[in-house]
């Protein structure tokens, strides 16, 4: 356990005629849990009166209290002798130390839970999302923990727990996650997706969800099992594209989605627009995607190879070594293929 320690030193009274020394103290004291309304605390109050020893040293009268911060003008009501008694003594420095140490810190509270979230056991899993619903928007730092629970758990009483969790921790970002996870319609689930996406920044934590939904679609296509529905793996692409997911775990599964292995062109389409959007103008990203441009410029589907030719293009000099592949199209029987392959060598080439 971590203690979080606050001190608050006032000095309350250190000239002859100040009388109000002990309220002010006690005022800024209490100013302390206000500001940290999570905190069960423990008060320690230290006093000196009586005026300065010839060693320079106080005398110490101690008084000190456990208590929980909605007891705190109670407790400083009954304990302080300053309360109602203001001090006015020629050379008295009266000076108030408070010292708050967290019994058990949010931070900490909050790893116990995230961490039991993994848990092998059901009712241990269970324990925790009630446990984080019951902290409110003070759990609000453990919403991807539960985000990434609901992305990926399979029991369905857990997962009820941890959208009601969510729906304390982070109402927002609750509405469109539970249209995804519990609404039987498809369009319902799509609106939720791209929902998500909307949020920018703030719909971060649910990403794993899209993630999941994404590759749902993606194996349906790979495995012939089911029909894709490639108006939800679009909607989650592409909210995933403008949340600006960058983490290698997500970027490694749309380059397998982009790859010849997958043979339903839509998907494979949207995975390659994610990679475009996701390169940008990073040239290190862009050298990543050579590859998958390189495997798809001649593919026979054209929605697959325009992406591929436009993308060699943006990508300016970075993607030089296609060049070959493209003067070669540039010779092609189609004219849309040749006018874009020679709109890409132009640009690489820097000629536009």
């Amino acid at each position: 356990m971590f203690l979080r320690l606050a001190v608050v030193l006032v000095l309350a009274s250190a000239v002859i005629g100040v009388t109000e020394g002990g309220r002010l103290a006690e005022a800024a004291a209490l100013a302390v849990p206000n500001a940290c309304p999570q905190w069960d605390c423990k008060v320690i109050t230290y006093w000196w009166s009586g005026g300065l020893k010839a060693t320079g040293a106080f005398t110490p009268n101690t008084k000190g209290t456990v208590i929980t911060n909605t007891a705190y003008a109670d407790v400083f009501a009954t304990t302080s002798d300053y309360k109602g008694k203001p001090k006015a003594v020629g050379n008295v420095a009266t000076v108030l130390f408070v010292f708050i140490a967290a019994a058990d810190d949010t931070s900490d509270i909050l790893a116990k839970h995230t961490k039991a979230l993994k848990a092998k056991d059901i009712k241990t899993r269970l324990k925790a999302v009630d446990d984080l619903a019951s902290l409110g928007p003070k759990a609000a730092p453990a919403t991807k923990d539960l985000c990434d629970l609901i992305a990926t758990e399979s029991n369905k009483t857990v997962i009820k727990g941890a959208l009601s969790a969510l729906e304390q921790v982070n109402p927002d970002l609750y509405r469109p996650v539970v249209k995804i996870v519990i609404d039987p319609l498809v369009t319902i689930k799509q609106d939720g997706i791209k929902e998500i996406g909307e949020l920018g920044e703030k719909g971060l934590p649910a990403s794993q969800i899209l993630v999941v939904m994404f590759r749902a679609e993606v194996q349906k296509g790979i495995t012939g099992v089911g029909g894709v529905n490639w108006e939800t793996s679009d909607a989650a692409a592409k909210a995933l594209a403008k949340l600006k997911v960058a983490d290698k775990a997500t970027v490694d599964m749309f380059k397998a989605s982009a790859s010849t292995s997958n043979k339903f062109d839509r998907t494979r389409s949207q995975a390659i627009d994610f990679l475009i959007e996701w390169a940008g103008d990073d040239k290190d990203r862009q050298k990543q995607l050579l590859p998958t441009l390189k495997a798809g410029i001649n593919d026979p589907v054209w929605e697959v190879a325009s992406r591929c030719i436009t993308a060699a293009g943006k990508f300016g000099p970075t993607a030089k070594e296609l060049l070959p592949i493209l003067e070669n199209l540039k010779l092609a029987d189609n004219t849309t293929t040749r006018k874009f392959a020679n709109d890409a060598v132009e640009k690489i080439r820097g000629k536009n």
